[in-house]
Formats: C-alpha cells, sequence, structure tokens
C-alpha cells in the first residue's frame, strides 16, 4: 500500500471491529497484506483499544452485542470515547442490515463515516476503499459505495 511522504513511510494502521470472528479474521488477514491490523469483537473492546492507539481507518459491523456500530461511531465522533488523535480517524461501515435502512442512512451522515458498504462484501473491494481512505481519497470511496448500492438496488428489483 503506497505511504505519503508525511507518514515516514508507516504502514497504515487499521481497527477491524466485528463480533463474527471468521469475517473479522477473513477481514483482518486481506488487510494485513498491507496494513497493521488490530481486531475487536465488539464496540466495547474496540473502544478500548482507541484509548490507547491511534488508527488511520476504523472497519466496523454496525449490529454487534453490547456497544454496536452506530454507538461506536457516535462516541468517537462525539469525544465520549477518547482517541490519542486530535481527529476521530474516518470509517467504514460494514453491515449486513437490511430491514434498518434508516439507521444506516442516519450512520451514514456522521462526519466520521466515510461509506457503508453491504455484507457480503468482496474482500478486495474492502482493501480498495481501505487503501484509497488511507491515501486521502475519501470522495472515491463514496462514490465507489454509493455505485455498489445501486447496483444492489438493480439487482434486487431485477
Amino acid at each position: 500500500m503506497p505511504h505519503s511522504a508525511s507518514d515516514g513511510g508507516r504502514r497504515c494502521r487499521v481497527l477491524v471491529v466485528d463480533d463474527n470472528y471468521a469475517w473479522r479474521a477473513m477481514m483482518a488477514s486481506r488487510l494485513g497484506e498491507d496494513c497493521d491490523v488490530t481486531q475487536a469483537g465488539n464496540g466495547v473492546e474496540a473502544a478500548a483499544v482507541l484509548q490507547h492507539q491511534a488508527f488511520d481507518v476504523i472497519v466496523s459491523d454496525l449490529d454487534m452485542p453490547g456497544m454496536d456500530g452506530t454507538m461506536l461511531t457516535l462516541g468517537i465522533l462525539m469525544g465520549e470515547i477518547p482517541t490519542p488523535a486530535s481527529v476521530s480517524p474516518p470509517m467504514l461501515v460494514v453491515t449486513g442490515l437490511d430491514g434498518d435502512q434508516r439507521r444506516v442512512k442516519a450512520l451514514s451522515q456522521a462526519d466520521n463515516v466515510v461509506a457503508v458498504f453491504k455484507k457480503p462484501l468482496d474482500l478486495e473491494v474492502l482493501h480498495s476503499a481501505v487503501k484509497r481512505v488511507a491515501q486521502g481519497d475519501v470522495d472515491g470511496v463514496r462514490q465507489l459505495a454509493d455505485e455498489l448500492r445501486s447496483l444492489d438496488d438493480l439487482l434486487e428489483s431485477a
């Protein structure tokens, strides 16, 4: 994964948060090829990690026991979950939730959420999105998420 000169050539730091161990392990394995990946099984674990470790990108599931992805996202954004960085890290949300579109739409409007992706998500798409966010291409990732959502809508209406 390319790095900017300002980061001293270090690897991207990613926090992967998901209560499904198999999915979390697959995401971490693919992202770990280019990034330093830390895993958390839910929002509570993620909040504990975030207090002591800075990340370039957070990839989080939405529906988790304890503290879910919505609570994690808003807690970071509102400063209730302290982070070492002065700004909240950009987040990519991955969710299998189909029925709660209002919740997903509201969360996608949060300042720290770059995009919401629907599971199952191709790991190459996720890898590309993380890489692009780490390089500062937030608009490109938002466009990618919109295109995937449109494609899903077309497939569902067919």
